[in-house]
Formats: structure tokens, sequence, C-alpha cells
């Protein structure tokens, strides 16, 4: 009887034979298959043993996949910690740069210095920008993000939006295009979060098209939905990419991205903060060269 040798397989009824195949891992043993026969009328033989050791070199691989998925997810945890640490210890050296820029933007420079300073300005603030979406990401992974509604005119939002990026849109030499409904279009949605989205959708439409093209902003509404279209004559993409460039750092490197990398993350960041708000955002292009069109959709109140 087995229990003889192994006590722990002592049992009513009684084992009378039993098949033991361990596993090992790196010549490590980590653990055993083993069946066991309560009636003596049929013993184990060749091909049984055959099955038990395939079930144990399947049973090395499972644990092999579990120890590596145990290390990967331990291997996220740290990098998330070390991004908003991150995110926050460049924060405080950003700012100063920032108020010592404005204190010299007061003083009377000579037209040399000016332009450096301007220069500054501009790279700190793009820089600001990537540490501000560093964090974002890092708080909607720790699911750290908090929502505030109140009825929103979503004409109005767009608006706003828009006048803020207009300087951009000079500079880019691009036209900006606005369709929307006399009436309201009304949603219950995060002011803050909504002008954030919406910029981060503009920016990525600046920086995929060249000087003279066209960027449309157009707002329709249906019983349900209200339905924003942020559309460009850029560079596009191929459509096997409409998923992929919505994953964090993501990068598109078309021609026609203006020069600008980026870390991939203002995509990523705007469909997570529109699923929060009840909302979908997909992407549609007709290919490579022929310009992106980016729909967010959220329930009317």
């Amino acid at each position: 009887m087995p229990d003889r040798c192994f006590p722990a397989l002592r049992t009513d009824p009684r084992f009378v034979e039993a098949l033991l195949i361990p596993f090992h891992v790196q010549s490590k043993p980590v653990g055993t298959v083993w069946v066991v026969a309560h009636s003596a009328e049929r013993k184990f033989d060749l091909e049984d043993e055959r099955i038990v050791r395939s079930l144990a070199q399947f049973a090395s691989a499972g644990w092999q996949l579990l120890k590596a998925s145990e290390a990967a997810a331990e291997s996220n945890r740290n990098k998330d910690e070390f991004i908003a640490v991150l995110s926050h210890e460049l924060r405080n050296p950003l700012s100063s740069i920032r108020l010592n820029a404005d204190a010299l933007r007061r003083a009377a420079l000579d037209p040399r210095l000016r332009t450096c300073l301007e220069r500054i300005d501009r790279q700190t603030a793009a820089i600001t920008r990537i540490v501000e979406d560093i964090g974002e990401a890092s708080r909607l992974a720790h699911r750290k993000v908090s929502i505030e509604r109140e009825q929103l005119d979503l004409r109005m939002v767009l608006r706003e939006v828009l006048e803020e990026c207009q300087a951009r849109l000079n500079d880019a030499k691009l036209v900006p295009r606005c369709e929307m409904p006399e009436s309201p279009v009304v949603v219950s949605a995060d002011q803050v979060r909504l002008r954030q989205i919406f910029d981060n959708l503009l920016s990525n439409a600046i920086k995929f098209s060249e000087a003279g093209g066209v960027i449309t902003v157009r707002l329709k509404a249906d019983d349900k939905n209200a339905i924003v279209e942020i559309s460009d004559t850029g560079s596009g993409f191929d459509e096997n990419a409409k998923e992929t460039i919505f994953e964090p750092f993501e990068q598109r490197s078309e021609a026609g991205s203006r020069g600008y990398a980026g870390l991939g993350l203002g995509l990523a960041i705007s469909r997570q903060l529109v699923e929060l708000l009840g909302g979908t955002l997909t992407a549609h292009s007709e290919r490579v060269g022929r310009g992106a069109t980016f729909t967010l959709t959220l329930p009317r109140s």
C-alpha cells in the first residue's frame, strides 16, 4: 500500500497504488503530479506513466507562466511607482524655471536675450505638459482620478478650447473650422476633463498636419448622444492602427508629424477619461496621407 511509505496518502478507502511524477524548473523540483488507484484489478502501466509525465510537463510550463506573470505584475507596479515619483519630483524644478522666466520677462532685455527667453518658455511648457501627462497616466493606472460632474453646454466648452488653441493653430499655419448647432447640447460631465480631452485631440491634429491644412471641429446631437468629431487633413494612419494608437506610449511615425515625437500618452489618457465620463472615443482614417477623424460620443443629459 502506498500509505506505508507516504502516510499523507492514508485515506478511506485506501489507495492500493500511486503514480507520482515530479516536475522541475531549471533542475529544481517545484511540484508533483500524481494519480492513485483504489482497485487492485488494474495496475498502472507504461502508457499511464507516459500520460502523467506529459501532464507533469504541462504543469511545469504552467508554473513557469504563473511565475513570469507575477514577475511582470511586480515590474509594472514598480514602474508605475517610479513614474508617479518622477512626475512629482519634476514639478518643483519646472515651477522654479517658469517663475524665473516670468521674472526675466518683466526685465529690460535686448532682443537676442528675449528670443532666448521665449525659447526657454516654450520648451519648459512642452516639458511641463509631458510631466503632466505622465502624472495623469499614473493616476489613471491607479484609479485615482476623480470626476466632478456638472451640466455643460458642449458648444461653450469647445469654443473655449478652440480659442486657447488659436495661437498654436496660427503658428502651425492651419485653418480651423467649426460646425455647431444653434441650440445647446447639454451633457453631464467634468469640465476640466472635457477641456483636457478636447485639447489633447486638437493637439494631436495639429501635430500631424502640414501647414495649410484644415482642422474641423463638428458638434452634432441625436436624441440620446452628443457627438464631437475632430478631423484633420494630415498624415492619417493605417486602418489597422485605429486601436493601437490609443495604447499608452504608442507613437505614430508617419511623415507630417511636425517633428514632435512625444510620449504617446495624449490619446491613451483621452480615451480613458472619456470612458470614465460614460462615453466612447474612436478613430478613423481612410489610409496614410488622407487625414484622421476622432469621434467622441457622450450621453446627453
